[in-house]
């Protein structure tokens, strides 16, 4: 994580404490380098749930958090500390989730882009795509949506965002099976801002009644 955004994914995250009901998602991004001066949220209490790849797959287990403080050139820094390490997603407070099997369909990041607008992701014999569509070379107004070939749901559109367009960028972090019903789950980053790294995990079994997934935690990672 660039110490450059630090402070502002400090501002950012403070706000989503104070003010979110849904649970909290990690990446490998975000759990790398730390926060500048104090904790961006809290862990205690939360029911954390660690997604990680051993030599046999994926699976979910259950995870202890920690902040860790040290210092960095005169600054208090902070670090999470997981158990187990190096975990591919980290989640809080998601009720639907719990340990066992769990199926990667990607990876690694993989972004949207006006030269790769879409990207397809097989999940044992069901095809799922994502697309961007946009007329607007800067992507400012940008939609992304996820189809299933029967459906297709929206979960970005460029006039609903908090932020002025500025350098958008767009990625699918982890594309998979987290609650084990053989639907899609993803995590994605789709944001207006070059800033502003908003971590979103969607699941299938929270999908609202003509939709593919349902949004069930979220981390303002950066403004």
């Amino acid at each position: 994580m660039r110490p450059a955004v630090w402070i502002g994914m400090i501002t950012a995250a403070i706000t989503l404490a104070a003010t979110q009901t849904r649970g909290i998602v990690l990446t490998t991004d975000d759990l790398e380098g730390g926060f500048l001066y104090r904790r961006p949220f809290p862990v205690e209490g939360r029911e954390w749930i660690a997604l990680v790849r051993g030599p046999e797959g994926s699976v979910t287990s259950s995870a202890r958090v920690a902040w860790e403080a040290g210092l960095d050139a005169g600054d208090s820094i902070f670090t999470l500390s997981a158990d187990p390490e190096d975990p591919v997603l980290l989640i809080g407070d998601v009720p639907q989730l719990q340990a066992g099997p769990a199926v990667s369909a990607t990876r690694g990041p993989e972004p949207l882009t006006t030269d790769w607008d879409t990207r397809e992701i097989a999940l044992g014999e069901a095809a799922y795509t994502l697309s961007l569509a946009s007329e607007d070379p800067s992507l400012c107004d940008a939609t992304i949506t996820l189809s299933d070939g029967d459906r297709t749901q929206a979960l970005y559109r460029a006039d609903a965002q908090q932020f002025a367009c500025d350098e958008p960028h767009f990625t699918v972090d982890w594309a998979g099976d987290l609650d084990g019903d053989a639907r899609l789950d993803l995590v994605t980053t789709l944001s207006p801002k070059y800033s502003y790294y908003p971590r979103r995990l969607w699941l299938s079994s929270a999908a609202a009644a003509g939709d593919l997934v349902g949004l069930v935690a979220a981390y303002e990672g950066g403004d």
